[in-house]
């Protein structure tokens, strides 16, 4: 356990200073706050009733439209993390860093680690921008009413960070087993760009959710654990969804998150020390 934590504090500590880090944790949500404050100061005041239907005569509607970007920036927050271990990975083994961890540690020692420092950074973010939307709610509640979301509920609030930390776990295990196979960072950009672009889908589905977001569509990704923990993140900002099926989402995307770890744990080792096969995905 203490070589875990050793590894976790150590990928902490190397990734929190990271520019792009501190941009998206700090800055980016400060700003948003600091918008919202500056519109609550010199903006007129507008009937709720007036905002709520300017908000529906918009080009794209708002309450779509919202849900979705906060969608998209659950799913960037998730990445980021998991990008950091896959370009970790890839790294340590281009300098053969790998090779003397390996020595020290297991692999699976290696990967927890890992994956635990990394998922605090993430949950950082994550509790940076629902902080920080918060904040802005508070003093501008202009916002929650283009958006047609009621008051959020802590019910709500810990069913999104449940769904962070098993989409979190998906994705940094499934691209923790992806990185240890590729050769290069070239490789890596191709990877993670293709698991993104499958993890944003519902976010470009919105458009379906807005209608019904209890719809067909909205609950077959919701049932899909690639899909689902973003999927139920912005049904949740549109409307309520029966507990069954909450269950049933969260139950299908543990399982897949366990079966994924078994799978990368036991076939760790042999990837990460192997460089004479890449991967192409293009070209």
């Amino acid at each position: 356990m203490d070589k875990i934590l050793t590894i976790a504090k150590q990928e902490f500590k190397t990734n929190v200073r990271r520019k792009g880090y501190l941009l998206f944790t700090l800055v980016l949500p400060i700003s948003f706050v600091m918008l919202a404050g500056m519109q609550a100061l010199f903006g007129a005041e507008v009937p709720q009733e007036i905002v709520m239907q300017r908000s529906l005569e918009t080009p794209i509607p708002l309450p779509m439209l919202i849900p979705s970007i906060f969608g998209a920036i659950f799913a960037l927050v998730i990445f980021i993390s998991a990008g950091y271990l896959l370009y970790g990975m890839v790294e340590e083994k281009e300098n053969r860093l790998i090779e003397i961890l390996l020595t020290s540690v297991s692999t699976r020692q290696l990967l927890v680690g890992k994956t635990l420092g990394l998922g605090l950074l993430g949950i950082g973010q994550l509790g940076a921008w629902l902080i920080s939307i918060s904040i802005a709610t508070v003093i501008m509640p202009e916002l929650l009413w283009m958006a047609h979301i009621p008051e959020v509920s802590i019910i709500s609030i810990a069913l999104i960070v449940l769904l962070f930390v098993l989409g979190y776990f998906l994705f940094a295990f499934l691209i923790a087993g992806i990185g240890s196979m590729l050769s290069d960072t070239r490789q890596a950009n191709q990877i993670s760009g293709i698991v993104t672009m499958v993890s944003l889908i519902p976010s470009w589905a919105a458009i379906f959710f807005f209608q019904n977001p209890n719809s067909a569509i909205p609950v077959i990704l919701s049932y899909i654990p690639i899909t689902a923990p973003i999927t139920l993140v912005i049904r949740l900002l549109m409307t309520e969804i029966p507990i069954l099926e909450i269950t049933l989402s969260i139950a299908l995307t543990l399982f897949t998150v366990l079966i994924i770890i078994a799978v990368v744990t036991k076939k760790l080792k042999g990837h990460l020390l192997y460089y004479e096969k890449k991967l192409e995905i293009i070209g």
